[in-house]
């Protein structure tokens, strides 16, 4: 069975058809479990233990996301630490433009959502008040490495889909790309002629776009609008593109703030929407997801071990050199000759610790050595010294040992403020280091131990 404790990527699926191309993604399927009365799909994918949930039958819209959100975060709260992946994988109704060219089979990842549907209903229309929601910050950190090669990943997610369609067991899950003959835009005004496809349609109607050379899904990224309605309306969908919205949905608005989201677009949400091309858009979506988790894996070992590498270079390098020669050590607590040394990191917890005991160790202060008041003191005379001359040579050399303990003095305050300035630097640049989140990244790592 496995252990909740554990999980680090959850999904939420509205519809049991994205679902099944979710479970289709994972390297290995375990037993299910339920929860609280909710049932719970378990898998590995990428090493992290990982959980799907699907919506209540025939429920959809912002407030079940929302239920649905809560209950997957209360079974399973490791998915709100740092590290793991909370992803919402579906289908979407696409917004075509010239210069996004979104069209079906595509996959739009959301950057921001908007909830369109809320606002002030004026003789104008609907006036939204809300403001743009942005993606969390884990997808952002790591979605420009991912599309760095955006024209790559379209032939990695065809070649994920053959790999979905090696572990599903079911003989049709229509995960096959329906063709270019199905993906027709018709004009805003030219109405749906009838049937559950657009067979009767006119297609004469249709819009003029440049052909595709290839049947590669590709990835776009953007904003997302969202709205607690089904939107099978071109006027309307003309709404959102004045906004520049690439996809339409009804979920994200209800969502918390650690959600990303992964769109196959099925439709082009006018009135000729229907259900032919929903398995193949669940499916592009359910592997552009698991491409999306490998991509941010990477990027954050990355980050991990950059990190670690700056902490090694200080522990190893800059703190025993400054201890040997603390004059090297300017006022502001920088070193005067900055080197570059990478180097292994074996145990944070430790070298943590260490650090935080030399920022705080007290810097002893040796103090002068005073003669004792009673020793007497021998000066050597010779025959024919007259008295006088034997007063000048007991004040001179009262007047040296004056001038000795002051430089004394002066070379105990000096040693004192270099010993100041190094500690203010273990202060003020190790310890703020030392007490950001560094150390909580640097459990990802395999093999490393806090």
């Amino acid at each position: 069975m496995p252990v909740v404790e554990d999980v680090t990527v959850g999904y939420i699926c509205p519809l049991y058809t994205e679902l099944k191309a979710v479970l289709a993604t994972f390297d290995n399927i375990l037993p299910p479990q339920t929860i609280r009365g909710t049932k719970y799909f378990y898998g590995t994918i990428r090493g992290r233990l990982a959980v799907a949930v699907p919506f209540p039958y025939q429920q959809i819209g912002p407030l079940t996301a929302l239920n649905c959100a809560n209950k997957l975060l209360q079974a399973h709260p490791s998915l709100e630490e740092e590290g793991s992946y909370c992803l919402l994988v579906g289908i979407a109704g696409g917004i075509w433009t010239q210069e996004t060219d979104v069209r079906l089979g595509d996959v739009v990842i959301a950057t921001k959502t908007w909830d369109w549907r809320t606002g002030k209903q004026t003789s104008g229309g609907l006036i939204s008040t809300q403001d743009v929601r942005h993606a969390p910050s884990y997808l952002l950190d790591g979605l420009g490495q991912f599309l760095y090669r955006r024209s790559q990943i379209g032939q990695k997610i065809k070649n994920e889909i053959t790999c979905m369609q090696g572990r599903s067991t079911g003989k049709d899950d229509g995960w096959v790309y329906p063709g270019k003959g199905y993906d027709d835009l018709y004009d805003v005004d030219y109405r749906h002629a009838g049937g559950s496809t657009c067979d009767d349609c006119d297609r004469a109607q249709a819009q003029k776009r440049l052909a595709r050379l290839d049947t590669s899904p590709r990835v776009h990224d953007g904003l997302v609008a969202s709205g607690n309605v089904v939107l099978k309306h071109a006027k309307g969908r003309a709404v959102l593109e004045e906004r520049r919205a690439l996809a339409v949905e009804m979920e994200a608005c209800g969502l918390p703030d650690i959600f990303a989201m992964v769109r196959g677009i099925s439709d082009y949400a006018d009135s000729h929407k229907n259900d032919i091309w929903q398995p193949y858009a669940a499916a592009t979506a359910a592997a552009c997801a698991r491409l999306l988790i490998h991509s941010l894996d990477e990027v954050r070992a990355a980050s991990n071990s950059s990190t670690l590498d700056a902490i090694s270079y200080l522990d190893r390098i800059e703190l025993p050199r400054m201890l040997r020669n603390p004059a090297s050590v300017s006022e502001e607590g920088q070193s005067s000759s900055p080197r570059t040394v990478r180097s292994e990191c074996s145990s944070p917890a430790m070298h943590k610790q260490q650090h935080l005991k030399n920022a705080v160790r007290p810097v002893p202060i040796p103090r002068p050595a005073v003669e004792p008041a009673n020793k007497e003191k021998q000066i050597s005379v010779s025959p024919g010294t007259t008295v006088s001359r034997i007063a000048d040579v007991v004040g001179n050399e009262g007047r040296g040992k004056e001038d000795n303990d002051e430089r004394q003095r002066s070379q105990v305050y000096q040693d004192d403020r270099k010993r100041r300035v190094h500690g203010n630097f273990a202060l003020r640049v190790l310890r703020p280091i030392l007490n950001r989140e560094v150390f909580t990244k640097a459990r990802l790592l395999p093999g490393m131990t806090s």
